[in-house]
């Protein structure tokens, strides 16, 4: 690691290389002719470049972002479906805090079972191998993240707006009888935090990104493509993938903020892109300027989405609320 970032340099130093390098050669370019075709191979170094930029954050982030084993266990067992539920207990058992959360979360309102549940065998039973996974991956991503250092995020503020968004989603998959409506609340839950990592590693550049983008999320996700060559959507995907989540599930984080262009889950990004909305206008996450935007944000999204054109979500956000304080109160956030 040590050797990786010796020879990449500091990450501002490398952000000033790489907007340097690239005016340089559209410099090159335009001083030849305005009908000259664009250098392509210095603009595929430039794509190098910032691919290489990405894949050290990814590195220098390992510690906080890399999945725990007793989730890509779970995980592994899951996909392979030939484990026994009693198998994938004992490998949760190894885990004493995270049994106890998990059957702390099992027995919230949130679930609303009519009997108490004390044992993860029976957690299994009721609720799921699958359910209890993203149970899992859910404590597992507060719990991981939350070390990052909060130096320039409000952790508070950010973690509100994050469950606010995930109870959304959720809410909004059943209302629109999706068969997997606890992915979508694992979505809405980390579809930011691309942000955490952004605002650790490069803090100069996130608050100048925050005073660009006053109070507008796809601006903010501009300007991070502008200077990194990625945004937080996508660095948040990508970390994602290597926690295993499902692809439809990455590529609906990855293009929250431009749901059309997603390639296998433009509905689900759509979801999210309106419970970043509905977040935002309960005054949830960090800018509440975004308040009373709801219809210009997310009027292609609700039709993406297959919401009907009179949605309204004055019903839904007081559900969320019922629910709000509790999810937030068991995720310990």
């Amino acid at each position: 690691m040590a050797g990786a970032q010796e020879e990449l340099g500091s990450p501002l130093l490398q952000l000033q290389e790489i907007q340097q390098s690239a005016r340089e050669r559209r410099t090159n370019v335009s001083a030849t002719s305005d009908n000259v075709p664009i250098d392509a191979d210095a603009f595929e170094q430039e794509i190098v470049e910032r691919a290489r930029l990405l894949q050290s954050v990814l590195e220098d982030m390992s510690a906080f972002v890399s999945p725990p084993a007793v989730y890509l266990k779970v995980n592994s067992m899951l996909a392979s479906g030939f484990d026994s539920a009693s198998d994938f207990a004992q490998v949760i058992l190894r885990d004493p805090n995270l049994t106890a959360r998990l059957l702390k979360i099992v027995n919230s309102p949130y679930y609303g079972l009519p009997s108490a549940v004390d044992t993860v065998s029976r957690a299994i039973t009721i609720v799921g191998m699958r359910d209890l996974t993203d149970l899992i991956c859910s404590v597992c991503a507060v719990k991981s993240f939350s070390r990052i250092s909060p130096e320039v995020t409000n952790m508070k503020a950010f973690w509100q707006q994050s469950v606010y968004s995930a109870i959304a989603c959720k809410l909004l998959a059943k209302r629109l009888n999706d068969p997997d409506p606890e992915k979508l609340f694992i979505a809405g839950l980390l579809h930011n935090i691309g942000t955490l990592v952004i605002n650790h590693r490069f803090p100069e550049l996130a608050e100048q990104s925050l005073i660009e983008a006053a109070g507008n999320e796809t601006v903010l996700a501009a300007t991070e493509q502008r200077w990194l060559g990625f945004d937080h959507a996508t660095l948040g995907a990508t970390i994602l993938t290597q926690w295993g989540l499902p692809e439809s599930l990455c590529d609906a984080i990855r293009y929250h903020h431009d749901a059309p262009s997603a390639q296998h889950a433009p509905r689900e990004a759509a979801i999210i892109q309106i419970a970043d909305s509905l977040a935002a206008q309960a005054g949830f996450g960090g800018f509440p300027d975004l308040e009373g935007e709801f219809n210009e944000l997310t009027e292609d999204a609700l039709k993406l989405s297959g919401l009907v054109d009179d949605f309204s979500h004055t019903d839904l956000t007081a559900e969320i609320r019922e629910q709000f304080g509790e999810v937030e109160r068991v995720l310990a956030v």
